[in-house]
């Protein structure tokens, strides 16, 4: 039995930009498996269980109804792309992916909004009419899909410029280098590419290769030769391009979580949602009908600062390049962080606990206002991302490591947390007062 699980392995590995038969019963299986299980707090929870698919076919983790009938030979499909998986739910690919790259866009109109209120503002008009005190399209529909931000208000939209910002540099290899410099620790690194994907198949590499720099022969340099990946500002699906990932290099990745609850604490929750926007576009960025190099992400990142300073003067943007190394390193997943620093999806940020009807990003406001001492309770304990870290270890080991940079004043802005929780108020200093 071992001989032929490697056997078929191998044979699916090759054939993998080939979908056969069973790809498309067990994809379409699991993806109604997965509409009748996961609930998403989503306006378009079909749009982001079909994404889950990919990562399920790559992985050969099937529905458990599938997984029962292969008796435990598995089927992987390492070359699979969103597309793959749209074509074998029978959708229009082309649709979907505006569908998507709507959503996007979306975001992008309330920043431009955001910087017209700016606008307004700076030329003394004191009741701006600009739509950005919400976080929703000309529709009233909320961005991202995110339902929670349908009913959320924005004081100061201002505020959300900053955490799309840092959001933005959370991936990049760039910003990880410096905060390797900084801290003295070893990252993950990686970087988004359009993918060229019948060259990719003649080299006989899959998307899944890419992703992993040890089990891969070619250099990136290599893979820029053959023409695999391409360095443009933007390639089409119509050109053969998908979206890739290249990793670089071996090490602790980031947790959104402990990102999105870093830049909460030092910079406000209405950053925070800046932040998770940013993850948003980079999760619905993976299948659209352009590919953008480094992602469209960190394109949008870059020009956010570039037009905050274009209107109130270079050096104004609110955070520093030593507030962004400090939160990737508040995020990082080292130490005895691998163990309870959760690194939720959209999917699952969004995916509403059984026990408690909250979601992760629920929960993680929730905890944010107790932590502050902005009233409230704790919330119940609960399993996050797919790694099913246990809520409450999380947020002990956020405060530890929290604490710690607090401690040596590397956070702009400090509120030193609560032990056992006995919450204190930060001083000025971001020391307890």
């Amino acid at each position: 039995m071992r001989k032929k699980q490697q056997h078929i392995e191998e044979d699916e590995s090759i054939l993998q930009t080939e979908p056969d038969d069973f790809f498309h019963r067990a994809t379409n299986a699991t993806y109604e498996y997965l509409l009748d299980t996961v609930e998403l707090d989503s306006t378009r929870p079909e749009l982001l269980l079909m994404q889950s698919l990919q990562g399920r076919a790559i992985a050969g983790n099937w529905s458990p109804d599938i997984m029962r009938g292969l008796r435990g030979v598995n089927y992987f499909y390492p070359n699979t792309t969103l597309e793959t998986v749209f074509e074998a739910l029978g959708k229009n690919v082309a649709e979907i992916q505006e569908q998507r790259q709507s959503v996007i866009d979306d975001i992008k109109t309330y920043f431009n909004q955001v910087f017209m209120w700016m606008q307004d503002i700076q030329g003394g008009n004191p009741h701006p009419s600009r739509h950005c005190l919400k976080l929703t399209n000309a529709k009233r529909e909320p961005l991202g899909t995110i339902k929670q931000f349908g009913k959320t208000l924005i004081r100061n939209p201002e505020h959300v410029l900053t955490g799309a910002y840092i959001g933005s540099c959370m991936d990049s290899a760039t910003w990880r280098t410096r905060a390797e410099q900084r801290y003295g620790i070893r990252m993950h690194k990686g970087i988004c590419r359009p993918v060229h994907l019948q060259r990719l198949r003649e080299l006989g590499v899959t998307l899944k290769d890419l992703a992993n720099s040890e089990g891969r022969e070619q250099t990136y340099e290599d893979l820029k030769a053959a023409g695999v990946v391409s360095e443009a500002e933007k390639e089409s699906y119509k050109g053969g391009y998908v979206s890739g990932y290249v990793e670089l290099q071996k090490g602790p990745g980031i947790s959104d979580d402990a990102a999105f609850l870093g830049v909460a604490l030092t910079h406000g929750l209405e950053a925070a949602f800046g932040l998770f926007l940013l993850d948003a576009i980079d999760t619905w960025d993976k299948s659209t009908p352009k590919i953008t190099r480094d992602g469209q992400d960190e394109t949008l990142g870059k020009k956010i600062k570039e037009k905050y300073e274009s209107l109130k003067g270079e050096g104004s943007f609110p955070c520093t390049d030593d507030d962004i190394t400090a939160i990737i390193y508040l995020a990082a997943i080292n130490g005895e962080e691998r163990e309870v620093f959760p690194s939720c999806s959209q999917r699952r940020f969004l995916q509403v606990h059984q026990g408690t009807g909250l979601t992760a990003l629920e929960s993680h406001l929730v905890w944010t206002h107790y932590i502050k001492e902005e009233g409230g309770k704790l919330p119940p304990p609960m399993r996050l991302a797919y790694q099913q870290v246990n809520s409450h270890r999380f947020y002990d080991a956020f405060k530890r490591r929290y604490d710690e940079l607090a401690g040596r004043g590397d956070l702009r802005r400090s509120f030193t947390l609560p032990n056992n929780g006995n919450g204190h108020q930060a001083g000025s200093n971001g020391k307890m007062s």
